[in-house]
């Protein structure tokens, strides 16, 4: 091969001097760094994989994580750093291959594609840890690029925490952090690019950061006492030129005040039982609560009770379903997973059974919109606080459950007719039968059917409906998410090209020798098209599904039921001429006081009160109506579920 090209010695000047530029520090914090990973029995070591040949030069050091009392959840996160470090070499393997073939055709110089990674423990004390993790990639060209991934877990739950779980909510941090952010540019301008389209706007809601492990108050550490210092940064070119590296601002926890968020105190033993209060109040427990293996062990009935949920037990399945204003949880024992509002969470250790009581990682419970919790190491107590809503109906909590049952029930058997299809494929006689059925068990589906990887319906069932097949839905929202994602999705209504409007629940088919559980899939992200085969999708009439619920009465009349997006689009309606309509849009909506203001806060708030009042009424009897809302959904789509009903005066105003 002619031309060949060498560039390792000043590659590797480029990463060196990059790494330091972007990290800020000397060789003198190595040693800092090295007694980071060996805090809190938590130890972080490397595992160095080097090799080289003619045209790739790898030197990679990979973050393996031992002494974790969750030797499952350490398993997991070790393979997640090996698993990115596989991906980028696979990536890069794959790029050299191609252009030193493309090379040969073209008899173009070659040079020497390059990979080095590094990694850094900047947190590792008080149940937190925080590893940032930096690839330095050269295929070609003035120099190669460094991209940095950071890590910050919470060990006690096993979750990586994003920037908004380090406050309290409803704090405005973005704002605080965006200031100071503006305030340290304009110490140093030169450094950073300028004007609307390439300066400084705003921190994202995904902002990259890291947790540093700082022993003063000057340094960082925060009101709460157990968490480190913050240090937000940006991507190579983002707010700045390349030559100024990883920007990076060191955010002092003083800017917050008390709205800093205390997380799991280290410290405690495997098996020390623990108070819980809700809102100051003792919870009274028969099986008390006691950290395992790190986590907080709760029961599941005694705590949701008291912060005012309905509880329900399904015996034949081991199934507890709760239902909070705004929220309902699905926990089974013997598994790993919860729902809430059908949206599967991973839980760090399986429900189960102990003294005839469902028991749960505290975990679970904190995913509840509005829940926070405080640690008092001083009386070993946990206070969780939880903002419930005033003149809450009971019954629309029953109707919430029923409604968010029956959700998960379909999607749970089109989740097990998307194992089967795995093994059939997507036509023939067993997948028609499989279809029918499917079709048959719910009278408000209309057709079941199978979609290929080209978003062409295959086989549709029932018979009066085999027309269909051959339609293209690629264009569909709901198809695209699919496939996008390898996850299981739900539409918002959309018209089919059956000719009606509708609700489409899919779930993606993959291959028999790549099944998982039904619960363990939707915890998958796959992003990968050459692992699906394609999708099963139920067609369902939204008006007829809503429509088998009965509202019970409420204050002696008949309330009406509403369902709608979150668009204002009105998915069900019991008075039916109101289907199809939209609150935000439709004239018909606009003499109803106060409706659209009700509305806006409906969409924004999960669960709530609050009243309007219809157009053309005689000035000596105004009637006031008052809605109360609720939330119910799948996979990530979430319907308000709405109760409306008359009340006599403004004293009932919420």
């Amino acid at each position: 091969m002619k031309n060949k090209i060498y560039y390792p010695a000043l590659f590797l000047v480029l990463l060196t001097v990059l790494l330091l530029a972007a990290s800020g520090r000397a060789a003198a914090q190595e040693s800092k760094a090295e007694a980071l990973g060996q805090q809190d029995g938590v130890q972080v070591t490397a595992k160095e994989e080097k090799y080289s040949d003619d045209y790739l030069e790898v030197n990679l050091k990979i973050p393996v994580i031992a002494g974790m009392a969750d030797t499952g959840l350490q398993s997991r996160l070790n393979t997640l750093f090996e698993s990115s470090a596989a991906e980028r070499k696979k990536a890069i393997t794959e790029q050299a291959r191609e252009y030193v073939e493309e090379a040969a055709r073209g008899d173009f110089p070659l040079w020497t594609f390059q990979l080095y990674s590094d990694y850094r423990v900047t947190c590792n004390r008080n149940g937190l840890l925080s590893i940032t993790c930096e690839f330095y990639e050269y295929t070609g060209g003035a120099h190669g690029m460094t991209f940095r991934n950071s890590y910050n877990i919470d060990l006690s739950t096993g979750r990586q925490l994003a920037l908004k779980d380090l406050f309290k909510e409803d704090t405005d941090y973005k704002e605080i952090i965006n200031r100071e952010i503006e305030r340290q540019i304009a110490a140093d301008p030169d450094k950073f690019f300028t004007g609307e389209e390439w300066g400084f706007k705003t921190i994202s809601d995904n902002q990259a950061f890291y947790l540093e492990d700082a022993g003063t108050a000057e340094d960082g550490v925060s009101p709460a006492g157990n968490v480190p210092g913050l240090v937000v940064y940006f991507d190579l070119y983002e707010i700045a030129p390349y030559a100024a590296g990883f920007p990076e601002f060191k955010i002092p926890w003083n800017l917050f005040g008390d709205t800093v968020q205390a997380f799991a105190p280290s410290g405690l033993s495997a098996g020390t039982a623990f108070g819980v209060k809700v809102n100051g109040r003792p919870v009274v427990f028969d099986v008390p609560p006691r950290l395992e293996n790190g986590y907080y062990m709760v029961p599941l009935r005694a705590v949701l009770e008291a912060m005012g949920a309905k509880v329900s037990w399904y015996g034949d399945t081991g199934t507890a379903v709760a239902c909070l204003p705004g929220a309902t949880l699905t926990v089974t024992k013997g598994s790993e997973y919860a729902r809430i509002n059908g949206q599967v969470f991973p839980m760090p250790l399986a429900a189960r059974i102990e003294g005839d009581r469902l028991i749960v990682p505290l975990e679970i419970i904190l995913q509840a919109p509005g829940v926070q919790p405080e640690w008092d190491s001083a009386t070993q107590t946990l206070t969780l606080f939880f903002k419930g809503v005033d003149g809450y109906p009971d019954l629309i909590l029953d109707l919430q459950r029923d409604i968010q049952n029956e959700l998960e029930r379909m999607d749970r058997d089109l989740s097990i007719a998307a194992g089967e299809l795995g093994r059939t494929g997507l036509d023939g006689e067993e997948t028609r039968r499989i279809l029918t059925e499917l079709a048959a068990r719910y009278p408000y589906v209309v057709d079941a059917c199978t979609v290929d990887k080209n978003g062409i319906m295959v086989a549709v069932e029932p018979a009066a409906y085999h027309k269909f097949s051959g339609s293209d839905i690629s264009g569909q929202e709901q198809v695209k998410r699919l496939w996008e994602t390898g996850r299981p999705v739900i539409s918002s209504v959309f018209m089919s090209v059956e000719g009606f409007p509708a609700l489409d629940l899919e779930w993606p088919v993959f291959p028999a020798s790549n099944q998982d559980s039904y619960q363990s899939l939707e915890g998958r992200v796959f992003n990968r098209q050459d692992e699906l085969i394609g999708s099963v999708s139920l067609l369902i009439k939204q008006e007829l599904l809503f429509a088998s619920f009965a509202v019970p009465e409420l204050q002696g009349q008949q309330p009406e039921m509403m369902v709608m997006q979150k668009d204002g689009y009105i998915v069900y309606d019991s008075d039916t001429s109101q289907i199809g309509r939209n609150v935000f849009t439709d004239p018909f909506y606009q003499d109803f006081t106060g409706l659209s203001d009700l509305t806006r806060r409906t969409v924004a708030e999960r669960a709530g009160v609050g009243t309007y009042t219809p157009p053309d009424q005689p000035l000596q009897k105004q009637v006031l109506k008052r809605s109360v809302w609720t939330t119910v959904g799948l996979h990530g789509t979430e319907w308000r579920l709405i109760i409306n009903y008359a009340v006599d005066d403004a004293s009932h105003v919420q």
